[in-house]
């Protein structure tokens, strides 16, 4: 019965979230917004909310055990801030309650990620691999509310995406409120106190313990190799996908003259893509690894941010949507599974909400502001060969790195 609940709560999570966050660009336009503020706000106060919001709520989760109650809380009040943005007017009330939304939204994710993984491969014993069987949910809800949502916009203006959003959201809260969400603090005390020997060969106490567990999470995840290299490969790529997500739907209706319908069918080809590689992402990750995966999906990302800067007809964007499928769905199972695997006994909450600060926080900031610089001042083509070439040369220089010192 817990499986069925994490396959609906990853397919209602991601309902919720496309009926705003690819469309949301479409509101802040209609409110006046410039590409350069746009980039700010999405890309820059959205982004380092985000970090905000991860980072605290994940620690106070792992802190406290009450991992559940702060998820229910996070959904419950970002969905308010959301749902009064349609109420608000002017470039600051909208940057500060947009902010406003990020922090306080931001723990629910990695939470939900961590919760999912330990109910996969502890409550029912399947390797860690089988995450992205679970994940796929995501994408097929992703997909249908794209196609839905893209089509209501024609009928029924911006306003619909709020109301759509009121109402996913609140059964994605019912399905969480069945789900015993674990923290690292409530299902891994024992295994903590096992680790602990084995690491130390010896039991210590007190201010000693305290110190070796600062040692031991700065060590696994700031001082290893792949760690060092798994990190700023998570920044690159997202500030790619924020070049992708924050500016592809103004660029083919403002430029291109593309219908909502499109946007939507745009949205629904990216989840076509997922579904293969989200469902034998456990075997292509345990055959190529987690690394590998990712510069693979910075070669996709280069591909597809060059295809959109010479793309000329809106309907031909389409095909290129295909390779959604490693620059998110493939390369997010990576970085979910390595952020749980280099987590130390005791952080995995927090693991997983530092990597997604990276990817969603940095990453995203830094594409969102720099990318609305660029597009304002030199158009949305220069903007998109600039980020190829970032990808394409991130993957170079990734690669080489990878395997010269992790091999």
């Amino acid at each position: 019965m817990l499986l069925i609940t994490v396959r609906a709560l990853f397919f209602l999570q991601c309902c919720a979230a496309c009926c705003v966050c690819n469309f949301l660009v479409l509101f802040y336009r209609h409110k006046g917004l410039s590409f350069h503020e746009i980039g700010i706000i999405l890309g820059g106060i959205y982004p380092l909310g985000t970090i905000v919001g991860q980072v605290t709520g994940t620690s106070l989760a792992d802190a406290t055990g009450k991992a559940k109650f702060i998820a229910l809380f996070s959904v419950l009040s970002q969905a308010g801030a959301i749902y009064s943005l349609q109420y608000i007017h002017g470039f600051l009330h909208l940057a500060l309650l947009t902010g406003a939304s990020a922090v306080l939204g931001g723990p629910v994710n990695p939470i939900l990620d961590a919760s999912a993984i330990h109910t996969i491969t502890h409550t029912y014993g399947l390797p860690l691999a089988d995450y992205g069987k679970f994940r796929v949910y995501g994408a097929l809800g992703w997909g249908i509310a794209a196609a839905i949502v893209g089509y209501m916009l024609d009928l029924w203006g911006l306003k619909v995406l709020f109301y759509s959003f009121a109402g996913v959201t609140g059964v994605y809260l019912l399905v969480m409120c069945t789900f015993p969400m674990k923290t690292d603090k409530e299902s891994e005390d024992d295994d903590d106190e096992t680790a602990s020997l084995i690491i130390n060969t010896e039991r210590k106490t007190g201010e000693e313990q305290v110190e070796e567990g600062k040692v031991s999470l700065c060590s696994h995840l700031f001082m290893k190799t792949d760690a060092a290299l798994f990190f700023p490969i998570l920044i690159v790529m997202g500030a790619c996908k924020a070049c992708v997500d924050l500016f592809l739907f103004l660029y083919l209706q403002e430029e291109l003259g593309a219908s909502n319908l499109l946007l939507g069918l745009t949205l629904s080809m990216t989840t076509v893509s997922e579904l293969p590689f989200f469902f034998f992402s456990g075997y292509l990750l345990k055959k190529a690894g987690a690394l590998p995966v990712c510069l693979v999906a910075l070669f996709a990302y280069a591909l597809r941010l060059g295809y959109y800067s010479i793309l000329r007809r809106p309907w031909l964007v389409l095909p290129i949507e295909l390779l959604h499928g490693l620059t998110f769905a493939l390369s997010w199972t990576a970085v979910a599974s390595h952020a749980s695997e280099i987590a130390p006994p005791g952080y995995k909450s927090l693991t997983q909400g530092i990597a997604g600060a990276l990817f969603w926080g940095v990453g995203f900031a830094c594409g969102g502001i720099g990318g609305g610089f660029l597009n304002e001042a030199y158009g949305p083509v220069f903007m998109y060969e600039m980020g190829a070439l970032l990808a394409l040369g991130s993957c170079v220089l990734g690669t080489f790195l990878y395997a010269v010192f992790c091999r």
